[in-house]
């Protein structure tokens, strides 16, 4: 399986909700990327971040209860949302084949022993 960029996973939980008829998944999505950024950042007060936590974990099991699900039989992609499905089934081998496709590059390698 290919590497997960946070574009990649807010790509995939979009089009999960998309199919599952689930916009709040992606506001989870919203509310925990406003809080990774808050991880570095330091700008929302106490008040905001148990806002945007309570966002995140108030659907949390119902997104979690998506990995006993079958696929949506209705769902049927939109060109675009296609093209996005095919790219996200690449592997990092075949990503790297093909320059004309814009992805962000890998993260380096993380190595504890630097800090």
């Amino acid at each position: 399986m290919a590497s997960c960029s946070h574009n990649r996973r807010r790509r995939i939980v979009t089009l999960l909700s998309i199919e599952f008829d689930a916009p709040e998944w992606d506001s989870m999505q919203a509310s925990a990327d406003q809080l990774h950024d808050n991880f570095y950042e330091d700008l929302m007060f106490d008040y905001e971040v148990r806002v945007r936590l309570n966002q995140g974990t108030a659907v949390w099991a119902t997104f979690s209860e998506l990995l006993e699900r079958e696929p949506n039989p209705d769902f049927v992609p939109t060109a675009d949302q296609g093209l996005t499905l095919s790219r996200l089934r690449l592997t990092d081998a075949e990503i790297a084949e093909r320059a004309t496709i814009q992805y962000p590059p890998l993260p380096p390698e993380f190595d504890e022993d630097e800090e």
